[in-house]
């Protein structure tokens, strides 16, 4: 036994690992930006997971059905004026857009950045463990759709395009107009953004690339925001709340499902060599 034990030492230390044993073991592990396969970082319960994206869907279900029920617009409404007195400062600039061209851009950015996580298979670390990332995927889309869904299924809020005289009155008149807020394109797409700058930070915490990732998980909904806002569907508040709302769920639900011990303490190694100390409590 113990020489099997001080053998496991010497083997380890032929390894470049170092072991002192107090009252923990202390494992400093080089862990490069190389293409190398490491443990699951999340974990999915069937049931507890199960639970959250039913629960999506059925907001999803319900939203769609108040919204189907609000009350078309009719032509009294379009130029009521006490409605548009109480339209807050910083939305009244919304009233005045609808440039097509940003509606169809708003779709395009949208299917874009669902599109993005998906690149992050590219590397092993992930693709590895692309069953699990893709059901937490899915059910951080699911939960975006449902607070989006249940949200303006229950409020009731004219989109900005039904203000303006220069849209026709069958496109103000049609239907789904009266669920503003807030914004569904800018929630899906913030979500999907921050959910995969999240796994990317989680594989490869100390890649350079860290900050760009980053930064376009933060502009890519931003742009969709405002492609929403200039084709006259939201106003500003309705996408800042999308955004919010996205990126929060988008962020969250990734470090909600990652594994975590409290035995295992993992920390930066910094100097000649970068790296990651890994202490492990007994």
């Amino acid at each position: 036994m113990y020489k099997i034990f001080f053998g496991w030492i010497v083997c380890f230390e032929l390894l470049g690992f170092h072991l002192s044993f107090a009252q923990q073991v202390s494992v400093p592990v080089i862990i490069r930006n190389t293409k190398v396969s490491i443990p699951n970082l999340y974990r999915m319960h069937l049931a507890s997971d199960g639970g959250v994206i039913a629960g999506s869907f059925a907001l999803i279900i319900v939203g769609q059905v108040l919204n189907g029920n609000k009350a078309k617009l009719i032509v009294s409404d379009l130029n009521n004026q006490s409605v548009i007195d109480h339209i807050p400062s910083f939305d009244k600039s919304a009233i005045h857009q609808h440039d097509k061209s940003f509606l169809v851009a708003s779709d395009v950015l949208l299917y874009t950045s669902m599109s993005l996580p998906l690149i992050s298979f590219i590397d092993k670390r992930v693709s590895g463990h692309a069953p699990t990332i893709l059901a937490m995927y899915f059910e951080t889309l699911s939960i975006g759709a449902g607070l989006y869904s249940i949200t303006s299924g229950a409020i009731n809020r004219r989109r900005p395009l039904t203000f303006n005289d220069s849209v026709p009155n069958s496109v103000r008149l049609g239907n789904r107009q009266q669920n503003s807020f807030f914004s569904g394109h800018t929630t899906i797409a913030a979500t999907a953004c921050f959910f995969g700058a999240r796994i990317f930070t989680d594989f490869r915490p100390y890649s350079k690339l860290t900050p760009y990732v980053w930064t376009a998980a933060a502009v890519v909904p931003a742009f969709v925001a405002f492609s929403r806002y200039k084709a006259g569907e939201h106003f500003p508040s309705d996408v800042v709340a999308g955004y919010v709302v996205g990126a929060t769920v988008g962020y969250l639900v990734p470090a909600l499902h990652k594994v975590s011990d409290e035995r295992l303490v993992l920390s930066p190694i910094l100097g000649k060599e970068s790296g990651i100390s890994m202490v492990y409590n007994f």
